[in-house]
Order: structure tokens, then sequence, then C-alpha cells
């Protein structure tokens, strides 16, 4: 028996529109970007189909009860954070892996913090977490040069560095050469913000300009013909019309044109979300470009071939973007440079995007020999 130790579902929700959004965030890990991340490994491990989906708390029950698993891939995520909450999951997530007696091949682990300058001080459950999966696998993927150090500062040193997997859902390898043209074109348009029809992603929390670049973002929406992409438990109810009330985070960084009335309205026909990869992927390519503080709500309209640039504000978002060679703006800049035409963040993305596709090229090497190297095709 090959276990694929992830959640439910890889790629999309059956029956999505009978799951309301207590169970849409259930299945989806409390994030529908993670669909990004397991869809990828579709491409990278052409026998997944081999393995069966499973989540955490079904594996251990198996496990309890004597079954012996051949093979388990793991899909990570940034685990590696200093929190009381991650700290008491990785304690369950350790005790899990601790009863696997197979090989184990994890992808993706992060580390998270507010900046990439920052040390983390982890938890004796995450430690025991990293410990553990190293000791399983014979590499372990990580997603950065920020996560590698950390994990080198607890004595683990058979990690590489892939970068995300969900930098190779589309393979063409010369993406970042389609999307080079495409910002020359935006470039000889000259257009101006309403001219625009942006793929915003749901804003993050944690950085000192977090409420600043989300009023910014909403005055953008509302100047333009841009839509937000929601992927956590924040937006959700709203957006499926289970209540009419709007999260304080979006009421107190209202844009100063709006009242609640209009914001309500203008979330209301600008709000989008999914329960599949594909469609996500699919609905993307209609914008001109994106842009937000999520990683996965960057990296898909950019696998489907659209210009985007991240808005880091964490040492996640910072590292996995220098790593894969995508445009950052810190969320100071953005602001600033928001203020004048769309056309400087195309400069700016130009300039990002010259070194993507050598860089993918790269990565892709490194995770195919990671994946050869812990016994997969």
């Amino acid at each position: 028996m090959k276990i694929f130790l992830d959640l439910e579902y890889i790629s999309s929700i059956p029956d999505s529109y009978k799951c309301d959004s207590d169970r849409i965030m259930q299945i989806t890990g409390i994030n529908t970007g993670n669909f990004a991340f397991r869809h990828a490994l579709l491409n990278l491990v052409p026998n997944i189909e081999e393995f069966i989906p499973m989540n955490w708390g079904t594996l251990n029950k198996l496990l309890n009860q004597g079954s012996r698993p051949d093979k388990v891939i793991v899909s990570c995520a940034n685990w590696l954070c200093a929190s009381e909450e991650y700290e008491k999951s990785n304690g369950f997530r350790a005790s899990v892996i601790e009863k696997i007696d197979c090989d184990v091949v994890s992808f993706g682990l992060g580390a998270q913090a507010r900046t990439s300058q920052e040390k983390l001080e982890l938890g004796k459950n995450t430690i025991r977490l990293a410990n553990v999966l190293s000791s399983k696998c014979s590499f372990l993927s990580v997603r950065d040069e920020f996560t590698l150090n950390t994990l080198k500062e607890i004595g683990i040193n058979n990690a590489v560095i892939t970068g995300c997997p969900s930098n190779f859902i589309n393979l063409d390898m010369n993406l970042g050469g389609t999307i080079i043209k495409k910002l020359e074109v935006l470039l000889d348009s000259n257009m101006n913000w309403p001219d625009t029809k942006c793929f915003f992603s749901e804003f993050s929390g944690g950085h000192s300009y977090s409420g600043k670049t989300l009023k910014r973002i909403l005055t953008l929406i509302h100047l333009s013909q841009s839509f937000y992409m929601i992927q956590t438990p924040i937006m959700y109810p709203f957006y499926l019309g289970e209540t009419g009330e709007i999260h304080n985070a979006y009421l107190s960084n209202m844009p100063d044109k709006l009242d609640k009335n209009l914001l309500k309205k203008l979330l209301k026909t600008r709000l989008v979300g999914f329960s599949s990869i594909e469609h996500w992927l699919d609905f993307s390519r209609t914008f001109d470009f994106a842009s937000g503080m999520r990683i996965h709500g960057n990296m898909v309209p950019l696998q489907s071939g659209i210009p985007a640039i991240v808005i880091g504000h964490d040492s996640r978002t910072n590292g996995l973007s220098a790593t894969m060679s995508i445009p950052v703006v810190s969320p100071e800049a953005f602001i600033e440079i928001s203020y004048k035409n769309p056309g400087f963040l195309f400069d700016k993305m130009l300039e990002g995007y010259q070194s993507y596709d050598t860089r993918r090229a790269e990565l892709l090497d490194i995770m195919l020999e990671f994946i050869k190297n812990n016994g997969l095709n």
C-alpha cells in the first residue's frame, strides 16, 4: 500500500456546490491555495496514481491497527513556525511519521517568520517533526534558503532547496518568455488603472503594512476592472452568501471613498474563490496581470501564463519568490508604486522575469534528481 499523505483530495472537491464554507476549508486545509501545491505533484510524480490520498487522522488509525505502508509521500507546508498552533499540530504529525517503518518522501517543507532575517526559535514538537522527517527521507525537499538554514541550526543536513512544487504545474519551459511578451504588450498599451484587469490575491496579516496594503488593493479594485481571490475562511461565508457581514479587517481598512454598503457591493461583485485548481487556472488567464500577498494566489495565474508580482510580507513569500526568481515587491513599495501608472509595476515584472526560465530549469533538474534519489519514478 502506497500513501499520499495530505488531505482528502488532490486537485478539486467533488460536488463542491453542496459544501458550505466550513466544509470547503476543512477539505483544503484552511486554504484553497493548497490545491496548487498538491496538483503539481501529479506532473512531477508520474506514478502518483498508485498512491492512495489519505489524511493524517486516517493514516494514524490504520497504523494503530497494524497496517504497514510500502511508501509514503508527504505533501508538506510551512510547518517550521514558532506558534502554539503549529507546535500542537506538529506534535501529532511527528507521532504519525514515527510509526511509519518504510521510506518517506517529503515535498516542500517550509519555515515561516515575519521577516527573512528573523531567527526561528522552534518548539520541541516542531524540532521533533523536522528530525523524524529527515530520518525517514533520503533527502528532504525544502522551499527556500531560509528553511534550509533553519534546519541546519538544529543539525539537519540532508535538505535540498527545490522551491514550491506549484512552480511546475505548467511544464512549458518557455513560460517566462511567454510572460515577458505579454508584459511588453502591456507596457506598449500605456494603460491606466481604470483600464486594467488585475487578479489580486487575498491579503495576509502579520506585517505592519498589511492593513494599508489591503486598503490600497480595495481602492484599486474599485478603480479598475479587477477581481479579488480569496483562499482562507475570513471571507468565504460572505462569498457563499452564508452571512451578510464583512470581516472586521475589511471594515477597518475600508477605502476613503467607500462606505460600508458600497464596500459590500464591491466585494459581492469582485470576490471569487475556487474549489478546483483547473477552474482557477482557466479563470486566471483572462486577466492582464496578478498581484497580492499570497504565493499561490500569484503562482496560479503565473502558471496560466499571466504576469504576476508578489507582495512579499514575510520570510515565506520573500524566500520562495527569491528561490524561484518571481518578481517581488515590499508592501510599502507596492503602495507607493500603485499610486503611479501601472506601467511601473510592469517594468519591475519585466526585469524580474528575465531570469525566471533559467532558474526554473535549474530547479526542475534539482527536483527530478530529488525524486530519483528518493526512489520515485
